[in-house]
């Protein structure tokens, strides 16, 4: 029986929800939201991190392949899906981005 909690501790590493950890009640979701991306490199390869930060507090953080509105849209929407598990129809008033196409668009 101890195999299986451990199993399933493994098994489930990197699948909590960051927005639903964060925020506890739906009417602290913020109005205003401020999305961007992060060039890093992960084993050598350049990628890019899609954050979003709202009310002082990372909210999100995914990583994208490239900086096209495609991946953009998929990394960013991971935030999407998670604050509709906590307040379905949820949408900022406000998201400020750079200059960057991809970036508001996605």
């Amino acid at each position: 029986m101890m195999f299986m909690y451990w199993y399933r501790i493994e098994a489930s590493f990197g699948r909590n929800s960051l927005v639903g950890t964060t925020v506890r009640n739906p009417e602290d979701l913020p109005e205003h939201l401020v999305a961007d991306e992060k060039h890093t490199r992960i084993l050598g390869d350049k990628t890019y991190v899609a954050t979003t930060v709202g009310n002082g507090c990372v909210l999100g953080a995914s990583i994208a392949a490239d900086v096209g509105e495609e991946s953009l849209t998929r990394s960013y929407g991971i935030f999407k899906d998670e604050t509709q598990c906590i307040k379905p129809g949820y949408s900022p008033k406000t998201v400020n981005t750079d200059g960057w196409l991809s970036t508001q668009n996605a």
